[in-house]
């Protein structure tokens, strides 16, 4: 199942009652390729999920994500999400999930040799 997130969602700010955790982050250059695993060590369960990006915008394509209780989701964000900013919020299905792993697909053309730091958040 595939499920469509508006990136430019992200400038609402969060709901104050659900605090956002950051869950994992890894940092990607132009040669790392077009698809990043990031690992979530995190015991925490999560309603929703979103990813940050920090040093310059990047295109994402989609979001894979893997739960640690069996399964997963695909979820398409289809847009440049800006420096400093974090796509819309991606509403786990079923909510309170434990999260294993996280893919995200995206544009390496741009990102040039600063590359980027991808922050995964969740609450």
């Amino acid at each position: 199942m595939a499920i469509s997130i508006l990136a430019g969602l992200a400038a609402a700010p969060a709901r104050a009652e659900y605090p956002w955790w950051v869950i994992g982050q890894r940092d990607v250059h132009a040669s790392g390729g077009d698809r990043l695993v990031i690992p979530v060590t995190s015991d925490r369960r999560f309603i929703s999920m979103r990813v940050c990006v920090q040093r310059q915008g990047v295109n994402f394509r989609q979001v894979d994500v893997r739960y640690r209780e069996g399964g997963s989701e695909t979820f398409q964000i289809r847009g440049v999400v800006p420096n400093q900013r974090c796509s819309g919020d991606i509403p786990l299905p079923g909510g309170d999930r434990s999260l294993a792993e996280v893919a995200i697909v995206y544009d390496s053309a741009g990102l040039g040799t600063r590359g980027v730091r991808m922050r995964l958040h969740g609450r």
